[in-house]
């Protein structure tokens, strides 16, 4: 996910204006408005680190890879973990991405289970469905 399609997606679900969104970042609207642009320049990193403060469903890993701050991000992960990161391909990194704006936790679930089932169907194992029980 490009950082201007991050920003753009936690604006439209979490604040009712560029404004709003700037004053919970503590920045200027117009460096948010350049954020946004489609060749939107990323933040810093301590206006990253406010991101991530303020959405923790984000990670700031997610955050500075976005923001083409992957070195600081591969940097921390060896600090604080020890081991280098596992990376995900640009498809892998799609798909988590796409499934992440599924609201709806049946829906989501069903779209788990049926990557689940074809994973299985490709790498030759027989099928067998989980069932997922609502509620």
């Amino acid at each position: 996910m490009t950082f201007p399609a991050l920003l753009r997606r936690l604006l439209q679900s979490h604040y009712d204006s560029v404004r709003a969104f700037a004053k919970a970042l503590d920045i200027q609207p117009s460096h948010l408005s350049r954020a946004l642009s489609i060749h939107g320049q990323p933040f810093d990193v301590r206006a990253c680190l406010r991101l991530a403060e303020l959405h923790p469903d984000v990670s700031l890993d997610t955050i500075l890879r976005a923001a083409d701050k992957g070195d600081i991000a591969d940097a921390l992960h060896v600090l604080y973990r020890g081991d280098p990161p596992q990376r995900l391909t640009r498809d892998q990194q799609d798909v988590v991405d796409a499934l992440a704006q599924i609201t709806n936790p049946d829906i989501r679930k069903s779209i788990v289970l049926l990557a689940q089932l074809a994973a299985q169907r490709t790498n030759g194992l027989p099928v067998r469905p989980r069932l997922v029980r609502r509620g």
